[in-house]
């Protein structure tokens, strides 16, 4: 995801490429950052949703391979469902891939100050800011971003604390 001028961004395709295998021209400078942004923002979002969505259909008694299956050949796919799935023994993980919460939070962070500064709405952005922004002040913010699951197949996930009030499930 690069941005910045045209011609420049020819002049140093053939760089980039020897960095990555895609290399997309996003447009004027800042706008390679704000894809980031908006990717990670998903990113955070659907961990959080496989999470809950996965967390439930087990204690619900669903075998979570079965229904990871599903999932996969469902509406709900997503990468994170079929490539990173936080249920251990469902999809392949290695310590490359592993990214901290504190680092998925900081990108939240710059998420809502481009939000604010657009003007643009993401309540799904911030509750999941708030969420991992809570885990963090947990003393969990070096634990891997999937670990969200683990953390709510434990019970240590303290979701309640994450709402107002008036926002909390009974």
């Amino acid at each position: 995801m690069v941005g910045g001028a045209e011609k420049d961004f020819k002049a140093v395709k053939d760089i980039l490429q020897c960095m990555g295998k895609r290399i997309i021209y996003c447009g004027i400078h800042g706008m390679g950052q704000a894809a980031k942004l908006c990717n990670n923002m998903m990113l955070a979002i659907s961990m959080i949703g496989v999470s809950e969505t996965m967390n439930l259909a087990v204690r619900q008694g669903l075998d979570p391979k079965i229904f990871a299956e599903i999932l996969n050949s469902s509406t709900g796919r997503c990468w994170t469902s079929e490539f990173y799935n936080p249920v251990p023994g469902i999809t392949a993980s290695t310590q490359a891939n592993k990214v901290p919460i504190e680092l998925i939070n900081k990108d939240l962070e710059l998420v809502a100050n481009l939000a604010n500064s657009s003007s643009s709405p993401i309540p799904m952005g911030l509750l999941t800011h708030n969420i991992y922004s809570s885990l963090i002040a947990q003393g969990l913010g070096r634990r891997d971003f999937s670990d969200v699951y683990a953390l709510m197949e434990t019970e240590k996930f303290h979701y309640k604390q994450m709402f107002l009030p008036h926002q909390m499930l009974k």
